[in-house]
């Protein structure tokens, strides 16, 4: 699957050398600059590291599991796979504030947008205490929220029709055998 301008596969694992299925991104700043950086065998370190970048940044939990779960324990998950990743390091932090602009379609983007601020909103509501001080405020914010919802519906339909529309090389739109409308017979 082709998501905006990175070559990612069902199951991202990590398994596959990133810059392998993405020859293209090793010409486009930042991500130059880490894969220029690394010295390792087959730039594995930097390929590690641009996988952790995709699991922490990218949406679509169709391809990428990884965005279900909290920030924090995605990081924990890249830790994990990836002992030297560390988000504060120059490189890996320009890849991740570029990642979405550079890398993502714009509806991508809104949609990754308008979730990480659903998120967000959730996590400050749970955390809010109630008292007579906050209540008129909370009421409030809680009386948005349908709008709120509603307007990432709408981002979020555009979000999927793009993703229904793939094109595959040479810009065409996948034919009814590579969507699984047809099957061969055997």
């Amino acid at each position: 699957m082709i998501t905006g301008f990175v070559n990612i596969t069902k199951t991202m694992n990590g398994e596959e050398n990133f810059w392998e299925l993405n020859p293209h991104m090793i010409h486009v700043s930042p991500f130059a600059d880490l894969y220029t950086r690394d010295k390792s065998k087959n730039k594995e370190q930097s390929s590690k590291d641009m996988w952790c970048v995709v699991w922490m940044i990218d949406p679509d939990e169709e391809i990428n599991k990884y965005y279900r779960i909290p920030k924090d324990q995605r990081l924990d998950v890249c830790k994990s796979y990836n002992p030297k990743f560390d988000p504060e390091d120059l490189d890996i932090e320009d890849c991740m504030n570029q990642y979405p602009y550079l890398c993502m379609s714009a509806d991508e983007l809104a949609y990754k947008q308008q979730k990480d601020q659903l998120i967000e909103i959730s996590r400050f509501l749970a955390t809010q205490e109630i008292s007579f001080d906050t209540i008129v405020d909370l009421i409030k914010l809680k009386s948005l929220l349908p709008k709120i919802y509603q307007d990432f519906e709408k981002i979020e339909k555009s979000f999927i029709k793009t993703k229904a529309s793939t094109r595959v090389f040479g810009q065409r739109s996948l034919n009814m055998r590579e969507r699984g409308d047809l099957m061969p017979d055997e």
